[in-house]
């Protein structure tokens, strides 16, 4: 697949997420991803959409967690 592309179709989007082709119908038609379709019939996907659709899907680790509670406290400290 040539990265350099900016829109990708349904199968190449599909590989690049690594989900099925009908898992990603199932994304667009509950519109949880972002899709064009210019011809009222195929549908494409931006590539910098897909990037972000996972990047979305962030799921921190406990030690982020502390980390960031840690500094909101020490922040709230110093604005009292």
């Amino acid at each position: 697949m040539n990265m350099s592309k900016q829109f990708l179709s349904l199968q190449e989007a599909a590989a690049f997420l690594d989900v099925s082709k009908a898992f990603l119908y199932q994304l667009t038609y509950r519109r949880k991803i972002n899709f064009y379709k210019p011809s009222g019939k195929l549908v494409y996907f931006k590539l910098s959409d897909l990037e972000n659709f996972i990047s979305n899907g962030l799921v921190k680790s406990k030690e982020t967690i502390e980390n960031e509670t840690n500094e909101k406290l020490i922040e709230g400290c110093w604005n009292e």
